[in-house]
Formats: structure tokens, sequence, C-alpha cells
């Protein structure tokens, strides 16, 4: 085995020796220009006042530790805005039949009747523009339905939201998701589909959380139904990356890590796992509030007091953790800590550290098992040895890991950082850390976050 460990190693260390250190991200993400460049950006819009330690266009850090983010709001002229929604209208729906029953039930009156009975409505429904105004722009398209911006000049019951101009403050904002039907799927699936993603959502008021306002036809006549959810004017994560050329600073970054985490929290403390956590997935507003959306994949994990396991892996293939690839039901909460792990390391890294998280099928995945496997070899030695410095193991481990950055994924994290970033990331969900001792942890509560 060690034989095997040391000609694994030296192969990877050739390997890298060639290519670009920095992990891979997957789409449009540019990691090629270096930190160096971006450095030298940043220092040329550096603010010059004393009380400002750096600063680029969006995000300024101040010398007592505190920040500012200023992140440009969505143009809702440009064409480009549908990029910052895509997610949200490109799914397919989870459950659907696939016989020809369905077209006995393909008329308004069915879908509209077994909405009413699913939500318990007895009077009748107002549609969207009754209740709302007229759909604006298109904010999102795709192949299973719409997301466009309503103007309402209803003050409403929510509140939290951010106005997109000082001509628009007497007017509130709405995404409105519109959610198209199959042409295989019954009016008793897509109802089912549409009322339970609703109903979950609509209980969730988090600060870190998109607030879901109601589900209401699109007019009187219709058939398909729409989701109308507090509107984030600074698109979402997966964007301000992209923009980003590449890593974000780090305070930036800890900060919305930290709002993703409380997020996440409130979300298992109601019973509740989102299993689709990624940056397309948490939107922004533009002084920096990271909002969790698109519960799609969302499951209550507790009933009757007990514990439910999910089956089937959902999301995007490089957030997924590897029991949903490996077995056959698995606690979907490991699940959520795995992909805050992995959008973590995106916005501290800009890319990704493996494709999938699948033995024998992603050679950088199989090397971040390895480099597990000697950590565990040097925490052993180390336990056995009499005159070992006060450090733990596992830390010991980490330090020696980061002197060799040809074989450390993680190059650039404090060793507080690495220890968490490892204990979230741990193939096994059983010792995987959990969201309560990561909030628990030091460095965590530390965190210097602009919107607590």
């Amino acid at each position: 085995m060690n034989h095997f460990i040391q000609k694994l190693k030296s192969q990877y260390l050739t390997d890298r020796s060639h290519t670009n250190s920095e992990p891979r991200l997957a789409k449009t993400w540019n990691i090629n220009k270096t930190t160096s460049k971006r450095q030298e950006n940043q220092d040329n819009e550096q603010n010059n006042t004393n009380n400002v330690k750096e600063s680029i266009s969006r995000f300024t850090l101040f010398d007592n530790g505190q920040h500012q983010h200023n992140i440009p709001a969505l143009d809702l002229t440009s064409h480009s805005l549908s990029s910052s929604f895509y997610n949200l209208v490109h799914w397919r729906p989870h459950h659907h039949t696939t016989g020809k029953n369905h077209n006995n039930n393909n008329n308004d009156g069915s879908v509209r009747g077994e909405m009413k009975a699913q939500l318990q409505r007895v009077h009748s429904e107002s549609c969207l523009g009754r209740k709302y105004g007229q759909p604006d722009c298109y904010i999102g398209k795709g192949a299973f339905g719409t997301v466009r911006l309503v103007k309402s000049d209803q003050q409403g019951t929510k509140q939290g939201f951010e106005h997109h101009n000082k001509q628009q403050q007497q007017q509130k904002l709405y995404a409105v998701k519109e959610f198209k039907r199959s042409s295989n799927e019954s009016v008793k699936s897509y109802v089912e589909r549409l009322t339970n993603e609703y109903l979950m959502t609509a209980i969730l008021h988090h600060r870190n959380i998109v607030d879901t306002v109601d589900l209401v036809p699109l007019h009187d006549d219709a058939k398909t139904y729409c989701q109308v959810m507090e509107y984030c004017n600074a698109g979402d994560l997966f964007g301000l990356i992209t923009q980003a050329d590449g890593p974000l600073l780090p305070e930036e970054a800890n900060c919305f890590f930290k709002q993703l985490i409380h997020g996440v929290h409130y979300l298992h403390a109601n019973g509740i796992a989102h299993r689709d956590l990624k940056p397309e997935n948490l939107l922004l507003t533009t002084t920096g509030c990271l909002k969790i959306a698109d519960f799609g994949s969302a499951v209550y994990f507790t009933g009757d007091e007990e514990m439910i396991y999910c089956k089937g892996a959902c999301g995007s293939l490089p957030y997924i953790a590897p029991e949903e690839l490996e077995q056959d039901s698995y606690d979907a909460r490991a699940v959520d800590v795995w992909s805050c792990g992995i959008v973590f390391n995106v916005m501290r890294k800009g890319g990704f550290g493996w494709k999938t998280a699948q033995k024998n099928s992603d050679k950088d995945y199989e090397l971040y098992l390895l480099s597990r496997q000697l950590l565990e070899q040097q925490q052993e030695g180390w336990d056995k040895q009499q005159d070992r410095s006060p450090k733990t193991p596992q830390t010991e481990a980490h330090s020696v890991l980061a002197r060799n950055p040809g074989f450390d994924i993680f190059t650039g994290y404090s060793t507080v950082e690495k220890q968490l970033l490892f204990d979230m990331l741990d193939p096994d969900p059983t010792t995987r850390l959990d969201i309560n001792d990561l909030m628990d942890s030091i460095w965590f509560q530390q965190i210097v976050c602009c919107q607590e």
C-alpha cells in the first residue's frame, strides 16, 4: 500500500508540474488570469482614504475589519440579465406521468380545481395581474418556464425587499416564476409539483432565504400558475464570480459563506434540506445580502419524529456529495454540508477541485482521497511520538501538507480553514462535520458578516 501511495504521489506531482495547479472551473469561469493581475487592478482602484484598507469596485474593506459590498444592480434592459435567472427555469419536473390519461384532464377547470383543493382555498383566486400587476420584462427564459419582473404598487405584508432605484421606491418588485406543464405531465403531478414547493417555502422567513409570496394563476382563464417571489436586484453568486475572473477576496467570500451557513442552518432547524446548493441558486442584493433560492429539489428529512433518508442524486454534478452517487439512501443534511464546502472552495479558489466526487471517474477526486489517506497516516505517526509539539495531530498533518503546494488542492487557506474544509468535505457522511459544529467553531464565529 505504501509503495502504491508513493507511486501515485510521484505521478501526481509530475503531472502537476506541467499544468496549472489551480482547480478547474466548468462553464464560463475564466481562471487563466493570474492573481497578481487581479491584485494590480485592485491597487489601481484602491481608495486613498486612511480608513479604507482595500477597495475594488464591488467590495470595500476598512481598517477596522468591517466591509461594504457595492454590487452593481442588474440592468433590466440588458439581454444578459436572463443568465442570472437561468437556473430557475432550466429544470425538469421531478415527478410526472408518462401515460395518455392526462389528456382527459387537460382543461383549465381541472387545474384550478386541483390547485384550490391542494391549497385549501375556498374563495375565487385573483390572477397575477389583478393581485400584483402585469408582468414586465423577462429576466429569465427556459424550456419549462419563464421568470418575469412585476412592479407592484402594493406594499404587501412582507418586509426586506430592496428597490431597484430611487424612481421605484414607491413600487415593490417581485420575480415571478411561471411554471409550465410538460406535455407528458398529468394535472395531478403538475399541481403536486407546484404546491409542494410553494407550501414548503411559504413558511420560511429568514434573511438568507428568498421570500416566497404567493402562488397564483397567470391570468383569469389560465391553467398555468406563477410563483411570486422576492426580487434580488444583483443577480446570483455565479454571475459575481464570473465577473470577478477568479477568486473573490477572502473577506468577501467569508461573508457570503457565513450567510449561506446561517440560511442552511435555518432550513435544517425546520426539517428541510435543500439538496441543490450552488452559486446559481444563491441570489444577491446590491448590499451583499445572500439568499438561498430554488427549492425544486428540497425535501423534508423528518416525519413522525423519524429520520427520512433520501434516494437518488440531484443537483449539479460538481456539487453532488459522493454518497448520492454511491449509496442507495443518504442523509440530506450531510449532502447540504458537502455542497456548502464546495461553494466555499469555489469562491476562494475560483474553480473546482474536481468535476465529480466519484472514484474511478475523476482523477482529481482520487488524488483528493489520496491526500486524506496521507493525512491519516501522518496523524497515526504523530500519535505514536512522545515528543510531538502541542499542536493536535490533525493540525500538524495539515501543516505538513501545506508545505507541499503541488499536492495540496487547498493551498492558500489558513490552517484552521483547511481543517474545517477537510471536515466538511469528508467523503464519509457519518463523520462529516455537521452544520451545528461548524457554527460553533471559533473561526466561523469570528467571520465579519455585514448582514448580521
